[in-house]
């Protein structure tokens, strides 16, 4: 049985997924494509952060490239 997690690393969990869809959706459009459609994904997954998400990534130096 797994441990129940705590809130800051639940909270990390999260962000990591969000990190990962949001290069997933970039590399499926071929590296690039619109913040309207970052934010169509991000509803789906329930990311109400996007555009944070998008500039911790850019800060970490992940080749990002959105319209």
């Amino acid at each position: 049985r797994m441990a129940a997690l705590s809130a800051a690393d639940e909270a990390k969990r999260m962000s990591r997924l969000h990190q990962a869809w949001i290069i997933d959706t970039l590399e499926s459009h071929g590296g690039a494509c619109s913040y309207g459609e970052l934010v169509e994904v991000g509803e789906q997954h329930q990311c109400d952060t996007v555009g944070s998400m998008i500039k911790y990534l850019k800060n970490k130096k992940v080749n990002l490239a959105h319209k």
